[in-house]
């Protein structure tokens, strides 16, 4: 996805959700994993309902695990969904906007192909990661180490569910959303 594209679905997916404080507070070089909870959903679809979220980032080393734990059991449809897609966001930008996506996971319903794009702060520019994706009865885990991976400052998460290729916030039996931040990143004002 190109660094506009990006940008883009970022702006119309955070609303209101991501917005964060002027501060910035400098994140451990291994913090502990980071776990945002989700309610069922009654009459959502089990395999893109989220009940939780963790994100284990170890910032010295450039690596990264993320594991997604859904309602119900995943059946992929090779290019055809489940779509999982996380967002990483690092800190409020210079002019009060929403924080930069700095890495962007994706997986489109085929287990071991997936997408790991990273975004340095204050570059334009989009960086390739191998990432692998498993899919484990209700579980999807994304996992990477890279040096391109090392000392991002990431503070904020976004990760969205869709059984297909698009996400579309009202159809709530089909979509699902969750939003956190990482230990030591201010809350939203």
């Amino acid at each position: 996805m190109s660094h506009t594209a990006r940008r883009s679905v970022v702006a119309a997916a955070l609303g209101v959700a991501v917005a964060v404080g002027a501060g910035v507070c400098a994140a451990p070089a291994s913090a502990a994993p980071v776990t945002v909870q989700s309610p069922v959903k009654p009459g959502a679809k089990k395999s893109t309902d989220i009940r939780s979220a963790t994100v284990d980032y170890d910032r010295a080393r450039g690596r990264l695990a993320v594991t997604l734990v859904m309602q119900g059991g995943i059946t992929p449809g090779p290019g055809e969904g489940p779509n999982y897609s996380v967002l990483l966001f690092g800190p409020r930008n210079a002019t009060g906007g929403f924080g930069q996506s700095v890495l962007s996971l994706l997986s489109l319903g085929y287990p071991a192909n997936g997408s790991l794009v990273v975004n340095p702060p204050g570059t334009a520019v989009d960086e390739l990661v191998p990432v692998d994706v498993k899919y484990l009865a209700n579980r999807v885990e994304f996992r990477a180490a890279d040096d391109k991976l090392k000392n991002l400052p990431l503070r904020y998460m976004q990760v969205q569910t869709s059984i297909d290729r698009i996400f579309i916030a009202s159809n709530t039996a089909t979509t699902d959303a969750i939003y956190g931040r990482f230990i030591g990143a201010p809350a939203r004002p």
